[in-house]
Formats: C-alpha cells, sequence, structure tokens
C-alpha cells in the first residue's frame, strides 16, 4: 500500500484481510485466497480487500453475530471487519463464494454499507 501512497490503511487493511481470511479457513473449505486492489477515485481512494474460499455453505451475506456479554472466544471478525471499513459484502461463485471489504482513505470509516452481488465470476 505504500507504492499507492495509502500507507495509513495499511494497518486496518491488514486486520481486515486476517479476519476474512480466519473466516474462510474456519467456515469454507478448498484453497482460500485473496486479492488486494487500488481503485482510484476522484473523491476517494479506495483500498478493496477480497477474500473467497470453494465452501459450498452459502446462507446469504453473512452477517456479525450480537454483541453479546463478550464471553465467547469467537464472533467478533465481522463486527471488526464492518468497523474498518467504508463498506463490505458477498457473492456467490458457482464453487464458493467471496467476502469483500472496502476501505476509503477519504470517506468516513464504519458506515455499515453492506451490498450483495449475485454476479457470477469466472
Amino acid at each position: 500500500m505504500d507504492g499507492w501512497g495509502l500507507s495509513q490503511v495499511a494497518d486496518d487493511a491488514t486486520l481486515i484481510v486476517s479476519e476474512l481470511v480466519t473466516k474462510a479457513v474456519c467456515h469454507g473449505s478448498g484453497p482460500v485466497w485473496h486479492t488486494v486492489r487500488h481503485i482510484p477515485d476522484g473523491a476517494a481512494d479506495v483500498v478493496r480487500l477480497e477474500v473467497g474460499d470453494h465452501g459450498l455453505g452459502w446462507a446469504g451475506v453473512p452477517e456479525p453475530r450480537e454483541r453479546g456479554d463478550g464471553s465467547s472466544c469467537g464472533g467478533r471478525g465481522l463486527l471488526l471487519v464492518e468497523a474498518l471499513s467504508s463498506r463490505w459484502g458477498a457473492w456467490r461463485l458457482p464453487h464458493g463464494f467471496v467476502v469483500w471489504a472496502e476501505v476509503s482513505v477519504r470517506s468516513s470509516v464504519g458506515s455499515l454499507d453492506v451490498h450483495v452481488e449475485s454476479q457470477s465470476r469466472k
């Protein structure tokens, strides 16, 4: 991200990818992959993070768990993704699915804008 001049979002992006990869390893199957893309935009530079796997358990966009009493040892990953990203969502693939998040450099963080994309990617 330094090469893109976006070092200010590197820590947040690293944590988001870590949480999404952990979710894919724990709840998906097959190989897990990720991409990081810089999407320059006139209003805001966006870093798009995508993590995919070959799991078949698609039940729609995953939802963060209730905040609860904090005694469970898991279930906070999507809360972190939601808090650190400007928007996030998921889409189904023919053999698996992708959860994605975007971090905008010049936008408000944690807008809780969740989108579902049902397009097939090849």
